[in-house]
């Protein structure tokens, strides 16, 4: 029999295989005590599970096979419900890791499978209009229910409304009294080719909007100067002192023949605010002010291959609160100056609330300059309680930076998919560093994500999740933050032994290479201009997390990496379906999660693999799956 790996702690209490009618206690893997109440009421004898002997025919160099017999739903359900396992503390490899490992990791007679990327090739989301749709943009303004204003653009076209305000009013007289706001009726602006939100020197002088409106966005592709869109405060009409900050507005994309609109970014406007990114919201540099409740939804923003051209990202929140972005896809800016790049969204220190991000896709952003990332949150400035929620998303293919990176004070991760890749090969000499960065540390809780890593190459970095890495490596924040880690339910996977053929991967990064719960573990408290620097044990929980294809640590320095957190699960490959769920699964009665999204597929509307709790013979003891959840 092998010998468990280092990082597969032997302190287990009990694990319990779970048939459709019967509670099995496994007697030979106790660490000591009675059975669990659960098993030995089942009646069942102990069963002793036993470690799959080598194959002494088995090629050298073969791929093990993930798990193909996921056919259907139905199928699936009653394949898990057949033989379930229950492992209620400390850590387990399974008998097919413990062949594998040895092989993969230092015998070599094994070689990692080609990593697969789970829904790339059946996604059913709306895609992207293209040029040969032939398209005709169009934007339908709604108030209180009503159409109340058409455009044709997002920003103005300067041949046309331009010439209502210098030209002495002879198409459209310009609003001269609060009493007869631009806003008010803003259809013979939108029909003399102004836009709603554009900032073009000379054009774009007032406001048509109104907190409360929402902008349909008719399928088509948005490009050219007149279609990067700029919110933030504008006046009522022509030198008015007051400026009005924008709130609760709504760009919704529509869907028609499976087809969403895309704005497909080009070099800049000439105004100051499309050149920070195609889309810009500001609040416009006034302290205690916010661009706030601002959603996206539907729609998608791409760098034009060609010509285009985004100084700092796809979307640049500059003082907004409470911005939504929901079903959007992200990408291209990678390309922006390879190999510079830019981020696909950033936000700065001067955004307040709950930052959330339900279905987005990100990838193909990042670059060296900065360096950038596919997403890059900073620490607000003013809002202790500042907030990144994503939610059912998809982060993959970043060149250089991070799928996820932030210095928010709070960070809450559901249900994502976090796909590392390797090198893409020219300009982009090494694909991401790290999958998830939280810079700072913080609060940081991460539920249900997949996270997946393989040889991105040299420059890159092994570690899938960092925990406060940069220390006190940033200018201090005005606010105070609190420090903890919740890492329960991912499913962590590593298709290579190294990432740049010397160093190996391994999920967790804290500071200073110390694991939690080991002599020294600490971070650093981000200093605040009321408080010198200091040391805190934040609390941490990292439990009942799934691991498949890392190896075994055994140099001093590493010995860190091998942190697994407690009631950790490792499993080979041939245990691994190809939508990252196994076929083995193992559940545990550690505390169950409540409210926890279920897992939904950004690239597949939604699609969730699986219902992971199960409730024993009496529905007394109600368990949850370990790895990534989908309940």
């Amino acid at each position: 029999m092998h010998q468990l790996p280092i990082h597969s702690v032997t302190r287990i209490i009990c694990i319990v295989s779970v048939c459709t009618s019967i509670v099995s206690a496994c007697g030979g893997h106790q660490a000591g005590g009675n059975v669990s109440d659960a098993a030995s009421s089942a009646g069942a004898a102990p069963v002793a599970l036993k470690a799959e002997g080598a194959n002494p025919s088995s090629p050298a160099a073969t791929a093990p096979e993930p798990s193909t017999t996921m056919s259907t739903p139905t199928a699936h359900a009653a394949r898990r419900l057949h033989l379930a396992s229950l492992l209620l503390a400390g850590s387990y490899t399974s008998p097919a890791a413990m062949v594998e490992t040895p092989k993969l990791c230092t015998t070599g007679s094994e070689i990692y499978p080609k990593q697969w990327t789970w829904g790339s090739a059946f996604g059913n989301q709306a895609r992207a209009a293209t040029p040969a749709d032939n398209l005709t943009p169009k934007i339908e303004q709604v108030r209180n229910g009503k159409v109340i204003a058409t455009y044709t653009s997002f920003a103005s076209n300067p041949a046309t409304c331009s010439e209502q305000i210098y030209n002495g009013g002879s198409q459209i007289p310009t609003a001269s009294s609060v009493n007869n706001p631009s806003s008010a009726n803003p259809a013979p602006y939108a029909a003399q080719g102004c836009g709603p939100f554009g900032n073009v020197s000379h054009v774009d002088l007032f406001r048509l909007w109104q907190a409360g409106d929402t902008f349909l966005v008719y399928p088509a592709v948005y490009t050219g100067s007149i279609n990067n869109i700029f919110i933030g405060p504008e006046p009522d009409y022509y030198l008015d002192p007051v400026t009005h900050i924008p709130a609760n507005i709504t760009i919704q994309g529509l869907t028609q023949n499976g087809i969403r609109p895309v704005q497909l970014d080009v070099p800049s406007a000439g105004d100051w605010a499309s050149a920070q990114a195609p889309v810009y919201i500001w609040n416009g540099g006034i302290a205690g002010q916010s661009a706030a409740n601002i959603t996206f939804t539907n729609i998608d923003i791409a760098l034009d291959t060609n010509f285009g051209y985004a100084p700092k990202a796809g979307i640049y929140s500059n003082g907004s609160s409470n911005l939504t972005l929901d079903q959007m896809r992200i990408h291209g800016f990678e390309l922006n100056g390879a190999p510079y790049g830019a981020n696909g969204i950033f936000a700065t220190g001067n955004d307040t609330g709950i930052f959330t991000l339900k279905q987005i896709e990100l990838f193909d952003n990042g670059g060296a300059e900065g360096p950038a990332h596919n997403i890059y949150v900073n620490t607000s400035l003013t809002d202790p309680n500042y907030t990144v929620h994503m939610v059912n998303s998809w982060s993959h293919d970043a060149y250089y930076g991070h799928t996820f990176k932030s210095r928010a004070q709070i960070n809450i991760l559901e249900g994502n998919y976090f796909q590392g890749g390797v090198p893409q090969g020219g300009t982009f000499s090494q694909a991401e560093n790290y999958l998830v960065d939280i810079s700072n540390g913080g609060v940081l809780q991460m539920r249900s994500n997949i996270l997946i890593k393989n040889a991105s190459g040299p420059n890159s970095n092994g570690a899938s999740v960092t925990y406060d890495p940069e220390g006190l490596a940033t200018d201090e924040s005005p606010v105070p933050r609190t420090y903890s880690v919740d890492i329960e339910n991912n499913t962590f996977v590593a298709f290579s032994s190294t990432y740049d053929g010397t160093n190996p991967l391994w999920p967790f990064f804290f500071w200073n290479e110390v694991a939690p719960g080991t002599p020294g573990f600490q971070v650093p408290v981000l200093p605040t201009s009321n408080a010198p620097s200091a040391y805190v044990v934040p609390t941490v929980v990292v439990a009942k997390n799934a691991f498949v294809g890392y190896c075994p640590q055994t140099y001093p320095s590493y010995t860190f990496m091998n942190y697994r957190g407690d009631v950790a699960l490792t499993e080979a490959f041939g245990e691994l379906n190809l939508d990252f769920s196994f076929s083995n699964p193992w559940y545990s009665t550690y505390r169950v999660l409540g409210g926890t999204p279920a897992y939904a597929h950004a690239a597949q509307n939604g699609l969730t693999r699986k219902n992971s709790t199960f409730v024993d013979r009496r529905s007394i003891v109600v368990t949850n799956m370990i790895g990534a959840e989908d309940n």
